[in-house]
């Protein structure tokens, strides 16, 4: 997770989990922006939606690492204040689940037995 200036887009701090997802260590985020995570492609998308800012859950987003490799993330923001400045608190969960992702882990989830109850099999 991290937090961000809402009218610069610079990084205002992260967390350990998020210098070991994107591979830049917490100086290198200190001089970067959310523009600076994104894929080229996706930069337009990013500021139309960014022009009116929203608390918002589990919204779809591509990230790069500094590897330079796109991968999906799940955002959810909360705007708060940070150091005196108007700032939003990001979480971006980086195990989006794909539709593939999903009908596998379905059919690999184990349920425990089901147990009746002694009042739906007895008779008073």
């Amino acid at each position: 997770m991290w937090v961000y200036d809402v009218q610069t887009l610079r990084f205002l701090e992260v967390n350990d989990a998020t210098v070991r997802a994107y591979g830049y260590s917490r100086r290198e985020f200190m001089t970067m922006t959310l523009i600076d995570i994104r894929p080229t492609e996706d930069i337009k998308p990013f500021l139309r939606d960014w022009e009116h800012p929203h608390e918002s859950t589990a919204e779809k987003w591509r990230h790069v690492g500094k590897d330079g490799k796109a991968f999906p993330v799940l955002i959810t923001s909360w705007e708060l204040t940070f150091q005196g400045r108007k700032a939003e608190l990001i979480l971006a969960r980086r195990d989006v689940p794909t539709p593939a992702r999903v009908a596998e882990s379905e059919t690999t989830k184990t349920y425990p037995p089901q147990q009746k109850s002694k009042s739906a099999t007895t008779n008073p």
